[in-house]
């Protein structure tokens, strides 16, 4: 199985690459390493994976995405602070790429979306559980 995770030079799209090649999936990154840092790209790098610097707001995705079976959709700006500050960037970045992406998809691929912690507001208590009583 191919896969393909975006924004996998960001904390979690790293993590999650690195995870999915030690159980022997064939994975490959797009990101364009806007706000990675130096401890993911050293995570990437020691684990061989194959990284396509691209930018999922311009660049010409088409042909790529063709090449794999399910694409994990990490690449999102995640400062709740700051997309109130900016909400179009994040429009644009988030919604709008994500969007896109599907858009490309066959109906044979699978897409899978990450979402925040940020959607469930201030815990109360760590961790947050996913079923509303934080």
């Amino acid at each position: 199985m191919k896969i393909l995770v975006t924004g996998g030079a960001g904390f979690i799209g790293s993590h999650i690459s690195t995870y999915l090649s030690e159980k022997g999936f064939d994975v490959e990154i797009i990101d364009n390493l806007e706000r990675s840092s130096p401890e993911n790209l050293r995570r990437i790098e020691e684990s061989n994976l194959r990284i396509h610097i691209l930018d999922l707001r311009k660049d010409n995705l088409r042909t790529l995405l063709e090449r794999y079976d399910v694409i994990i959709h990490a690449a999102a700006y995640v400062s709740v602070e700051e997309s109130m500050y900016n909400p179009w960037i994040y429009i644009k970045n988030n919604f709008h790429v994500t969007e896109r992406l599907t858009r490309y998809l066959s109906n044979k691929q699978k897409i899978i979306y990450l979402s925040s912690a940020a959607v469930y507001g201030e815990p109360i208590n760590t961790p947050i559980k996913e079923t509303g009583s934080h």
